[in-house]
């Protein structure tokens, strides 16, 4: 019986190599895919986060701006420093305009007075826990560095503080997550007829932020009407 022997065909070692060649740019298009769509999702994470820590922030200078004059007893008396919440201190003008600030300081009575009730002991009466403002620094030398970071005043040593070089200064973020570049206070004052002087019916405040890893960047601003109408000094 007579056997045939078949030849074995297949690839030639160049066919092999290009085969191989077109493999290897299929998967670098695909892991360049992978790779750019993780960046971008990375990346829309990282601003998410951003605007939350920059709104958190905003959300209590707005808050605690609002406040600024309340007395529970709803009159100051004139003739009584120590009973005189609508006062408010501008002060640290910034470097983009003549009327916009860095620093506030003001008072707001920290008293409640129940619907139909009497004026708790120490209502209309200021102490220092009722004194607070903010206070931002771009620039510090100093060790630790202050810089970028937006202070909220907490523990004032007396009702005469009036603008931010003492103490008892916090920080509302810490710059290698959140770092503040920017932040002003523009207020709006106006005149009654039946006042003498002018009075503060709202502030501007502007915002700006950076991811403390990032290069993102945001900016806040919003406009706070401040019905207690405190006097600026």
């Amino acid at each position: 019986m007579l056997i045939r022997m078949r030849r074995q065909s297949g690839l030639s070692l160049i066919e092999l190599m290009i085969a191989m060649a077109i493999g290897l740019l299929l998967l670098g298009a695909a892991a360049a895919i992978g790779l750019n769509s993780l960046s971008g999702s990375r990346d829309g994470l990282r601003s998410i986060v951003l605007q939350q820590e920059l709104q958190s922030v905003m959300t209590i200078v707005t808050r605690e701006l609002r406040r600024a004059g309340y007395n529970a007893l709803s009159t100051d008396d004139p003739s009584d420093t120590s009973r005189q919440f609508r006062k408010i201190w501008f002060d640290a003008p910034a470097t983009g305009g003549s009327n916009d600030y860095t620093c506030a300081v003001f008072r707001y009575d920290r008293a409640v007075i129940p619907l139909g009730g009497a004026a708790p002991t120490g209502a209309g009466v200021v102490v220092a826990g009722e004194v607070t403002g903010f206070h931002f620094v771009q620039t510090d030398t100093g060790t630790p560095s202050r810089s970028n970071r937006l202070f909220l005043l907490t523990a004032a040593p007396d009702i005469g503080v009036s603008d931010c070089d003492g103490n008892g200064w916090e920080a509302l973020n810490d710059p290698e997550r959140l770092k503040i570049t920017r932040f002003t206070i523009v207020p709006s004052t106006i005149t009654p007829s039946a006042s003498a002087v002018n009075l503060v019916q709202s502030v501007t405040v502007t915002l700006t932020g950076q991811a403390g890893n990032g290069p993102e960047s945001r900016t806040l601003t919003e406009t706070v009407q401040l019905r207690n109408l405190p006097v600026p000094q």
